[in-house]
């Protein structure tokens, strides 16, 4: 009980923070992209503990970097100082530094070794941080304002929905990685998600044409957010962590607040890119 009235707190004051900052288009929202930025490098600095804790070191001191690259690019896209192609350039090279550190590496240094390293530094580039890309891409729309809210929305309401219907419907676990999420708040979750998307699709179709492909991608969306849930509590699991971190009060750390946006948002993304050419 005290968990859930630390979260429902948490919502009735962030929330609105996050609304004003939403509508605050501030060069392609700034202020949106910073936030995304803090919080993909503190995601990435959970992920390195995580990764660290099941035996594959990482390097803290490319952490911050591999956490904030994606995202940065994806602005600087948007500002079209940097085509996509550049972009995929930046990372290459960035890759080709991680793999290129080992050419200096103790001759002792097993293959075994050098993998575990390698797979854990490109674990931390690609999540968060890959994910978080997607979400700033958001902010390029001519209506940014309203898709980024739709989107807080379906994720966040996805996620609010599943917390209160499994506390209220009991807590049977369906899946070994997250025994204590049930199926009734997967099914109370899903459906948010659908319903915010296709009534979305009915108020405003200016905004979000055609209700039969939005109630098919707020179903997309909405198992892509479960799925998201359900990675990092397998990630949690495997390390034997009941949270990611503590900088957030009654959810734990920064990637157990986010997991679900990462996951939904390139499918988001891809819903927006398809109705776009119809608008």
């Amino acid at each position: 009980m005290k968990r859930f009235l630390i979260r429902l707190a948490l919502f009735l004051t962030v929330f609105p923070a996050l609304l004003f900052l939403v509508f605050w288009d501030l060069y392609f929202h700034l202020p949106v992209v910073l936030l995304v930025v803090l919080a993909s490098v503190i995601g990435a600095s959970e992920m390195s503990r995580i990764l660290e804790v099941r035996g594959f070191p990482v390097n803290r001191f490319f952490t911050p970097v591999l956490g904030a690259l994606f995202p940065i690019l994806s602005y600087l896209e948007i500002w079209q100082i940097l085509t996509t192609a550049q972009s995929l350039t930046v990372i290459a090279l960035m890759i080709l530094v991680l793999f290129s550190r080992y050419v200096f590496a103790q001759r002792t240094l097993s293959i075994h070794n050098i993998v575990l390293k390698v797979t854990g530094n490109l674990s931390i580039l690609f999540y968060p941080s890959f994910f978080s890309y997607f979400i700033i891409r958001l902010t390029a729309y001519q209506e940014s304002s309203w898709y980024l809210l739709v989107f807080l929305l379906v994720t966040f309401g996805n996620d609010a929905m599943a917390y209160a219907v499994g506390n209220l419907l009991g807590k049977k676990g369906v899946l070994k990685v997250s025994p204590n999420k049930s199926l009734a708040g997967f099914a109370g979750g899903f459906l948010v998600s659908v319903a915010i998307l296709a009534g979305m699709s009915l108020w405003r179709p200016d905004l979000f044409p055609r209700w039969e492909g939005a109630l098919v991608f707020g179903s997309l969306v909405g198992i892509a957010a479960i799925f998201g849930d359900l990675f990092e509590s397998a990630l949690k699991r495997s390390a034997n962590i009941k949270d990611s971190g503590s900088v957030i009060p009654g959810r734990g750390g920064m990637l157990d607040s986010i997991d679900s946006l990462l996951f939904a948002a390139p499918v988001y993304y891809l819903y927006l890119e398809m109705i776009a050419s119809k608008l």
